[in-house]
């Protein structure tokens, strides 16, 4: 999903469940996510957290098991690195559904996209940040189509035939 290696050589890499509120006391940085953690809890008894890697979310389409949870939190090991270092114009407007069942991603970006070689990673890179804003956690119950649902419209991009929306 990610390269989950140092991407900038003057970065710091951190874990935290809140990397925008974290950044927003420091303007002149961003983060790429290098990994997700999710941890649950099935009741407040519970002393020890279950924990999922972003590999193993599957779980969470369950009904009955999602329902049954009593708290879900997620760590995000980020790398930090001055925004001059990244040149990322690309950004997304989430839209929801009046009772937050479906949720769709709108495209944004003040260039004319054309394709390149990590446009699908600095795609996903800035959708799961903005669902990280928007405190929407990344793989449980969100679409799991989503890659195919990138690399779709990558290929439109390419024929030049793209609608700049997909479901979360």
């Amino acid at each position: 999903m990610f390269n989950f290696f140092r991407k900038y050589k003057n970065s710091q890499i951190i874990q935290t469940d809140k990397p925008c509120e974290f950044l927003a006391k420091y303007p002149l940085y961003d983060f790429r996510i290098l990994d997700i953690n999710t941890y649950t809890r099935n009741s407040p008894n519970q002393k020890d957290l279950d924990h999922y890697c972003i590999g193993e979310m599957e779980e969470f389409y369950d009904d009955k098991f999602y329902m049954n949870l009593y708290s879900i939190r997620q760590v995000y090991t980020i790398e930090i690195f001055k925004k001059e270092e990244e040149n990322n114009t690309i950004d997304f407007e989430l839209k929801t559904y009046k009772n937050s069942t479906k949720i769709t991603a709108i495209l944004k970006t003040n260039n004319i996209l054309h394709y390149y070689e990590n446009l699908k990673d600095d795609l996903l890179m800035s959708l799961y940040k903005k669902m990280i804003q928007n405190k929407i956690f990344i793989g449980i119950r969100t679409n799991v189509y989503i890659l195919d649902e990138i690399e779709n419209f990558i290929e439109n991009l390419k024929k030049k035939t793209i609608l700049p929306w997909f479901l979360i």
